[in-house]
């Protein structure tokens, strides 16, 4: 009998050492980027990558479904695991300098750019990368769900991962750089130039008309010239995707982002395009 969360599930890599490897050597990474979950499993002994699993959630309540997931995965059961970092998506935020930060006034910093609610949860996160601190708010239950199923777990803004490894990765780089990641329905976009991060912000789109006009309006206030500043793209977007298309007319110089390069992968993550899932596979810089 076909269960629920294997109906769902629209990626599935495993590697045969699973079967070998033990929880304990092993650091599980999440992101739940609503209707979507993803998740990707670490074996922090051989520096190897060996599962990718991702789930598409029903229409309906996403906590329900969440719990169903979480309790039938074999490898999301599987406990307990040396270090959990859940990231969680689409959820608004505000970034501020770490020398106006005081604890005390996050949610007013917060307030600024989206109402609160009682039933959110504040959370901040201290960029290690650059002076700044990424303040937020998520469900309280979707935050609880996952604390209280993974002992010890570490819950960032995924937003917060695709800051920390663009400056990372350019670190050393003198020339502007602009990272965007594609979501279902919106992008975040991150420009670093070495180790100083000189924006960041998150639109919604509904047409390519409105990507490439949210693209061209950043680059522009930006004073960053389209035909020769670097663009980078991870996510959900491919070369037959009509964002990419329409950017390709607008912007020279575009390129699809890698797995990080540190670490080794199972045979079978050669099934995905190296940027779909970039933001899960960076999770190993936070928590």
């Amino acid at each position: 009998m076909t269960t629920l969360y294997q109906a769902m599930k629209r990626l599935s890599i495993i590697d045969e050492s699973l079967i070998t490897t033990s929880p304990e050597n092993c650091c599980l990474y999440v992101q739940a980027a609503l209707p979507f979950v993803s998740f990707c499993l670490f074996d922090r002994i051989h520096n190897k990558y060996i599962s990718l699993c991702e789930y598409r959630i029903p229409d309906g309540d996403p906590y329900d479904e969440l719990i169903i997931v979480l309790q039938q995965d074999e490898i999301l059961s599987a406990k307990p695991y040396y270090k959990v970092v859940v990231s969680l998506a689409g959820y608004k935020s505000v970034l501020i300098p770490s020398s106006i930060y005081q604890e005390a006034d996050a949610a007013r910093f917060l307030s600024i750019t989206t109402p609160s609610s009682s039933n959110e949860t504040l959370c901040t996160d201290h960029l290690k990368y650059t002076d700044a601190v990424h303040i937020y708010s998520v469900p309280t239950a979707i935050a609880s769900l996952f604390s209280g199923f993974f002992q010890g777990t570490s819950i960032v803004h995924a937003a917060t991962v695709l800051m920390e490894s663009e400056l990372l990765r350019n670190k050393n780089n003198t020339d502007p750089c602009v990272a965007v990641n594609v979501r279902q329905g919106s992008f975040e976009i991150v420009v670093t130039k070495g180790n100083q991060l000189t924006y960041y912000n998150t639109f919604s789109f509904q047409s390519s008309e409105d990507f490439i006009y949210y693209l061209l309006y950043v680059l522009e206030q930006l004073r960053l010239n389209p035909e020769k500043t670097q663009v980078r793209f991870t996510g959900e977007i491919e070369k037959q995707s009509a964002s990419w298309i329409i950017t390709a007319k607008y912007i020279r110089n575009i390129s699809f982002g890698n797995h990080p390069e540190a670490f080794e992968y199972s045979y079978g993550f050669k099934q995905v395009s190296q940027h779909a899932h970039n933001t899960l596979l960076n999770q190993y810089l936070c928590g």
